[in-house]
């Protein structure tokens, strides 16, 4: 019997979608820096300042202190681009199939500069880990403290004694890690809609106040994969998007260019935020 072919198309669009969802690192930064940024820009990032209290007797004296922000300086000096040509463009793009192609191959630019994001976010955060932080390398199924619930309590363990706050935690896991995690009944016994999610990109659940996220961009070298817990207050990142469409102007030249081109920066402010473990798999 032929497989059918409506039904593939509709797999292979979901496949596609999955893979789109994979870039989440970005999700575990502090990006109240968005918004009107160019090359090599460098933007002024502020801490908040820290509050300290004193003894105070009754009737007596209160000194007021005058609270002083901190300051760290990130140069945005990254920039990234797709370019592509097209032979009358209009007339191409004159059916609404041509219409829905193009869409989609703009998509899929937007898609691989998400992805030099996410590498980048991933590597900057490893780079910016404090060495107190790092875990001892482990093997997920074997021996002692080789399970991926009690690796990712762990990780929430090491940047707590930071005094990192509970909120806004963000653990970045492979699928394989994933698999060793759904079988542990800590995480999927209680049969929660969150806990039952499996998509990639978006939380699958939480351990210890930690959204977990599954990407395929986790840092891998041979059989070892990095497992990368983060604050969204440990990293700051801004990026800004500017397309243009560029008119041939050459007798003869029908060619029609469009570029996407994308500018980020970042920097890790508080390492204190990030901890991350390398692990490999039991067979």
């Amino acid at each position: 019997m032929a497989l059918d072919t409506v039904i593939m198309a509709k797999q292979a669009a979901k496949f596609l979608n999955l893979l789109s969802d994979a870039h989440v690192f970005k999700m575990g930064t502090n990006q109240d820096y968005e918004g009107d940024v160019a090359y090599t820009n460098q933007l002024e990032i502020l801490t908040e300042p820290e509050v300290t209290t004193t003894s105070y007797a009754r009737d007596g004296t209160i000194t007021y202190v005058r609270p002083t922000p901190g300051k760290q300086y990130m140069v945005v000096d990254q920039r990234q681009v797709f370019a592509l040509k097209i032979d009358d463009m209009e007339k191409k793009l004159a059916s609404s199939a041509g219409t829905k192609m193009w869409d989609r191959t703009m998509k899929r630019g937007a898609w691989q500069l998400a992805d030099d994001v996410d590498d980048f976010i991933r590597d900057l955060m490893y780079n910016g880990t404090m060495s107190s932080n790092i875990l001892t390398n482990r093997t997920i199924g074997l021996g002692m403290n080789a399970s991926a619930y009690e690796t990712i309590v762990d990780l929430v363990k090491a940047v707590k004694k930071q005094n990192v706050p509970n909120s806004e935690l963000h653990v970045f896991i492979d699928p394989d890690f994933e698999g060793f995690l759904t079988k542990d009944s800590r995480f999927t016994g209680h049969n929660t809609a969150e806990a039952r999610k499996t998509i990639r990109g978006q939380a699958i659940g939480q351990v210890e106040f930690a959204d977990v996220h599954v990407t395929n961009n986790t840092y891998r070298s041979g059989s070892t994969y990095r497992i990368q817990l983060a604050w969204e207050g440990s990293t700051t990142y801004a990026e800004q998007m500017n397309d243009m469409r560029h008119i041939p102007v050459t007798a003869g030249d029908f060619d029609e260019r469009v570029d996407s081109q994308l500018v980020f920066g970042g920097k890790v402010t508080q390492p204190q935020g990030l901890a991350y473990v390398d692990v490999q798999y039991a067979a």
